[in-house]
């Protein structure tokens, strides 16, 4: 607007809606592409340089948007410090920043390579055809090359601008042949206004509707906590409002149980990167449940204040976790489910991690490095009782050997979340065959003895509780278990 007063009254309005998204949001980086599209067209329109200067520093005093350091965010960092200790960094473990190429995020994006491609011609074209507003949402673009340093999340931001160039170029094409049409049938050669709007109307109405009905059912993703896991949460209401309890598990559902039964957790979706992460890690894959006990039970007294008081070194940390294992706690309830089993290459992946040095911890013979998965085999019977099938591969369950050779360090049998018998080989092979029978199916594991004796694995999926330290109140295997702390 080239009217001063009605510039300034925009440029509040702005500044005062930018305030209100980061109260939302906070994320900054999204309102300072917004003032660069404001100091642009601010700079095109008014020819003043000084009001452009003006009006965008009173949108920063008005916006309250803050600095932002790219090479600070938590998306590219290793690790991060608490005191002495270096924790890993759960982001890293997430899907959204992962880096994908040009075509898969054109698919991601589009659902098809092509679409993206002319999706990004289009606003090629856009961009010749309209340098002015190009250059306003030029971050734009640079945002989605952000996926490259970041990851996948940045394309989020970005993706309408491929859908628009989509538009844009098809619009462009009918209202050129509608032109064509009506000079060849009127032999006037200026396409009236009105029938320009008509036309951009009719096809970008075309464009909605035809986008809704062929949008594909199976791009609406499954939800993040599956109901059975929610009636497992809803179960805790009958906790007294009066008892001092928490609720311990993964941090995906920290949310998810503050809204359905109103006890404090340990970890949730915006504090998952803390240090308690990397403890609630550490429990989960505790070789005994002693251990696991003594994690939980300083997290629920000391919490993140207690790990900063101990951060000198690991072994100081570990050691006051130990000795203060039968000091009193809140009521601790800890819940495992199906997922977390899927999950476990990213749980590994942060509680095996040495915090002195900030480096992941290799487990023994294990060619992921510190990650361990339980993996799935195939598996079918053969003509001798003792021998399987497995992918391919003769498991003889006599000898421990896989294809002659030993590899088994012992197998087990379950039968709905309950250990049935097992066998134990001589040696210290690294691989335990684990035998699930859930109904009147069998599914077959092959995993790390470290997995194997971790206290996830036993709680969850062997029903070996100690019950001097674990109790079963809700058992619905596989999809959840919840066990309640017998503290002191």
């Amino acid at each position: 607007m080239k009217n001063w007063q009605a510039s300034l009254g925009v440029t509040i309005l702005a500044g005062l809606t930018a305030r209100l998204f980061m109260a939302w949001y906070g994320k900054s980086e999204l309102i300072w592409m917004s003032l660069f599209a404001l100091f642009w067209m601010l700079l095109v329109c008014s020819r003043d340089w000084r009001r452009a200067g003006g009006f965008s520093i009173l949108f920063i005093l008005l916006s309250g948007v803050e600095i932002v350091d790219i090479g600070g965010s938590a998306y590219i960092k290793e690790s991060f410090a608490t005191g002495a200790l270096q924790f890993p960094n759960v982001l890293t473990t997430v899907s959204e920043v992962t880096e994908i190429d040009l075509c898969n995020m054109s698919r991601q994006v589009t659902g098809s390579i092509g679409l993206g491609i002319i999706g990004l011609a289009g606003m090629l074209l856009w961009a010749v055809r309209h340098p002015v507003y190009a250059i306003a949402l030029g971050p734009l673009a640079v945002f989605a090359m952000l996926n490259f340093i970041i990851g996948n999340w940045a394309i989020f931001y970005s993706a309408p601008a491929i859908w628009f160039g989509l538009a844009f170029i098809i619009i462009t094409i009918c209202r050129a042949c509608y032109q064509m049409l009506w000079t060849r049938v009127s032999g006037i050669q200026n396409l009236p206004q009105s029938g320009n709007l008509a036309v951009t109307g009719v096809i970008a109405s075309c464009l909605l509707i035809g986008s809704y009905l062929v949008s594909p059912y199976k791009f609406v993703p499954q939800e993040a906590v599956p109901p059975k896991i929610i009636s497992a949460l809803e179960s805790l209401n009958h906790v007294a409002a009066d008892e001092d309890a928490v609720m311990a598990s993964w941090w995906d559902y920290g949310y998810s149980s503050l809204l359905f039964n109103k006890l404090p957790v340990m970890a949730d979706g915006g504090s998952q990167i803390g240090a308690p992460t990397f403890m609630m890690a550490k429990a989960l894959l505790a070789p005994t449940q002693q251990e696991t006990a003594a994690i939980l039970t300083f997290l629920a007294r000391e919490g993140g204040g207690g790990i900063s008081s101990h951060a000198s070194s690991q072994n100081s940390l570990f050691r006051h976790i130990n000795d203060s294992a039968t000091q009193p706690a809140p009521t601790i309830y800890f819940m495992l489910t199906n997922q977390m089993t899927d999950w476990v290459y990213s749980i590994s992946q942060i509680g095996n991690w040495d915090l002195d040095t900030g480096k992941p911890i290799p487990v023994n013979g294990n060619a992921n490095g510190p990650a361990l998965s339980y993996d799935r085999l195939q598996c079918k019977p053969m003509a001798a009782p003792s021998q399987l099938n497995c992918n391919g591969h003769i498991f003889d369950l006599r000898s421990g050997k896989v294809d002659g050779r030993l590899v088994l360090d012992g197998a087990v049998r379950t039968r709905q979340g309950r250990q049935i018998g097992g066998v134990a080989f001589p040696g210290k092979q690294l691989n335990v065959l684990q035998m699930a029978e859930i109904e009147q199916t069998q599914t077959f594991y092959l995993l790390h003895r470290d997995l194997f004796q971790s206290s996830f694995n036993q709680l969850f999926h062997l029903g070996r509780a100690d019950s001097t330290l674990f109790e079963m109140v809700y058992d619905d295997y596989p999809y959840r278990r919840i066990f309640r702390l017998q503290t002191q």
